[in-house]
């Protein structure tokens, strides 16, 4: 079995039919000798069709709609994608926060000159709390500890002391 395993020729199915085994026992005796079982699959795409879906995601399509018109799942275009080395955007990235000068200017104009909380940034301009964060990082810009952003909003009158042990 390790021979016929070992020659990359046969997978375990193949291996328990001529052996008269179960394929459960192929896995169990390879994994005894730490022999890890190969296993043969037909590629799903062909070498075009993977040039075809590097190229449309580098295009800024997103890993679902390359899914659907392959039909395929997103999981197999991901795995195409890593074994052609290419480096894979976050969740959402082909339309992920993009934002202009001009949106970051104004997110971090609020909150540096006029000194607004993330919630009162984030009210002002309709988004909510995690974007104007989000803005505000990957614009450079420090973002104050809970304390300092406390004692600002105490400073301009926003909040009370009052209202902060009341947990109002």
């Amino acid at each position: 079995m390790l021979k016929l395993n070992r020659a990359r020729r046969y997978s375990p199915g193949q291996i328990a039919e001529m052996a008269g085994v179960a394929i459960p026992t192929v896995h169990v005796i390879l994994a005894r000798y730490g022999v890890k079982a190969f296993v043969t699959q037909p590629p799903i795409f062909s070498l075009d069709q993977e040039h075809d879906i590097v190229r449309r995601y580098a295009e800024e399509e997103s890993l679902s709609t390359i899914a659907e018109a392959q039909p395929s799942s997103r999981d197999a275009i991901r795995q195409v994608l890593k074994r052609h080395g290419v480096a894979l955007r976050s969740r959402g990235g082909a339309n992920n926060l993009r934002v202009t000068h001009a949106e970051y200017e104004e997110t971090r104009r609020l909150y540096e000159d006029e000194q607004f909380g993330i919630a009162q940034v984030a009210e002002h301009l309709g988004l909510a709390g995690s974007s104007v964060l989000m803005r505000l990082r990957r614009g450079g810009a420090t973002v104050r500890t809970t304390g300092e952003g406390t004692s600002l909003s105490y400073k301009h009158g926003r909040r009370s002391p009052w209202q902060h042990r009341a947990g109002v």
